[in-house]
């Protein structure tokens, strides 16, 4: 009763931070997109009009600048909507609903990597092994949400530990397929790695418990299990495995 409580509270305010945030949000990112569409045709003007006057002029650097900003504002609002929905998401209880469908994991790979809004150079930190592109039954919507919440984490932990790098990898050996998801930061202490998947369990200041319980949920509903085993300073491994096509053909 008490974690229904929570979630029931959670997804009430998480609603409501959301749609108190959206709309300015939107707004910012159409002023972002207006001005780099009308800034360079300004500054253009303004050149024209001061030919003789240079150090009023901008110069290739200062219009590189200047165009930067706006792209920039447009960006960090994208970013923002991104981390709206990862939260949105995590809070979902009922999957029954989901449409399932023939999903690649290298496609759903892929577009998480495109999708997830790095910060700075945090794409870099990520590597993709797919030495197979296995096919399941599932939805690639819920899918890259696991990978989302698996990112944020990762690069949670490798900047934490100011070390390390993520690597996915896609295998299938005698019909098994599995994802691993593996970075090189700081690890999981041994007593706190038992309870990764507690549902509102979390050991950081701003974790709300709520991602990897999404996971774990996520991947049982699809008929599938996700594990995790971590050296303390070291490394973290989450392991994916998907269920095969025709056990899944069974149960339906």
């Amino acid at each position: 009763m008490i974690q229904q409580e929570k979630q029931r509270t959670l997804q009430m305010q998480a609603g409501a931070i959301a749609h108190e945030m959206r709309t300015p949000l939107a707004s910012l990112s159409n002023i972002g997109l207006f001005l780099k569409k009308v800034i360079p045709s300004l500054v253009k003007d303004h050149n024209k009009l001061t030919p003789d006057r240079q150090e009023e002029n901008f110069n290739e650097k200062r219009l590189s600048q200047i165009i930067k900003s706006p792209e920039m504002i447009v960006k960090v609002t994208r970013q923002a909507f991104s981390f709206i929905d990862i939260m949105l998401m995590n809070l979902r209880e009922d999957f029954k609903d989901a449409e399932i469908e023939d999903c690649s994991i290298r496609n759903c790979i892929e577009e998480a990597l495109t999708e997830y809004p790095f910060l700075g150079d945090d794409r870099s930190m990520v590597t993709l092994q797919c030495e197979t592109d296995f096919e399941f039954k599932g939805n690639s919507l819920l899918i890259k949400h696991i990978l989302f919440n698996l990112l944020k984490n990762s690069i949670y932990y490798v900047k934490a530990a100011n070390k390390g790098d993520i690597t996915l990898k896609a295998v299938t050996v005698d019909g098994r397929h599995t994802l691993s998801f593996k970075d090189t930061g700081s690890g999981i202490a041994p007593d706190i790695l038992p309870h990764i998947f507690d549902k509102f369990y979390s050991n950081t200041k701003y974790g709300t418990g709520i991602g990897l319980a999404f996971c774990r949920s996520v991947m049982k509903g699809l008929g599938g299990d996700i594990s995790c085993k971590s050296q303390y300073g070291e490394y973290t491994e989450f392991i994916l495995t998907f269920p095969p096509l025709e056990k899944l053909h069974k149960n339906s």
